[in-house]
């Protein structure tokens, strides 16, 4: 049996008076094992991924790296855990690239040589090299994604844990972006809308609805069960259903 990188133990919570956004939800994640959580709007995916880095902390008990994720831990399970938002802007408020790509690593107490060298590897590795000095906001939208998940790389996660990466994204960018965390080594855990990637990413899948745990298990079981899928508002890739 693999190490367990992430565990959630009976988690549930709330944003003030709405309903529940998660409820009682148990699941573990093993090194490697590459894991999509689906579901539909509203569905607690999100809510989801921000219990993991503690940005969020509801009932129940939540570990990364069997740390338990309280304050005392954030220090050392963000130092190893890249959160990846759906919004760009959400990630990018520097004034260059390599300032926002750096930022990470200068809170590390790296030192500057290699501060810059993780920067030029990061960038490499999204395929946007010679990108240091350009203003992330004058960018386009599928290379400020490129430009947010190199300032995850920057940090060398053993963990990666993305909101909707492929969104909004053109078809080229889309299939760059694939390739992009296809060579990633580590723990992937993608909230997505988008179930083909899914297919290609993820060979485990958690689906969710209303912040219930509906299904867990592999990929291609849940997303060919045509009534499973369409009771939780999403439907059958196509590439599932023309094969």
């Amino acid at each position: 049996m693999s190490e367990t990188i992430v565990r959630f133990k009976n988690v549930s919570f709330s944003y003030g008076s709405h309903p529940s956004a998660l409820r009682e939800i148990s699941f573990s994640i093993g090194k490697n094992e590459n894991t999509a959580i689906i579901g539909g709007n509203g569905a607690g995916k999100s809510t989801l991924l921000l219990h993991i880095n503690g940005l969020l902390r509801g009932e129940g008990s939540v570990e990364v790296f069997g740390l338990p994720v309280k304050k005392n831990n954030f220090a050392e399970i963000r130092k190893r855990t890249g959160l990846l938002f759906q919004d760009p802007d959400d990630q990018l408020f520097c004034p260059t690239v390599f300032e926002d790509v750096a930022f990470g690593p200068l809170n590390l107490g790296l030192e500057d040589a290699e501060v810059k060298n993780r920067v030029v590897k990061a960038l490499e590795q999204v395929g946007l090299e010679g990108f240091e000095n350009r203003s992330p906001h004058h960018l386009s939208y599928g290379e400020e994604k490129r430009i947010s998940l190199s300032t995850l790389f920057a940090m060398e996660p053993e963990l990666l844990a993305l909101d909707e990466p492929t969104s909004n994204l053109d078809p080229k960018t889309r299939r760059c972006l694939i390739g992009i965390l296809k060579n990633y080594t580590g723990t992937l855990i993608l909230a997505t809308h988008d179930l083909e990637v899914v297919l290609e990413l993820c060979p485990r899948t958690i689906l969710l609805n209303k912040g219930e745990l509906v299904k867990d298990g592999k990929t291609i079981d849940i997303l060919s069960d045509e009534k499973l899928m369409n009771e939780n508002d999403l439907e059958v890739p196509l590439s599932i259903k023309f094969t």
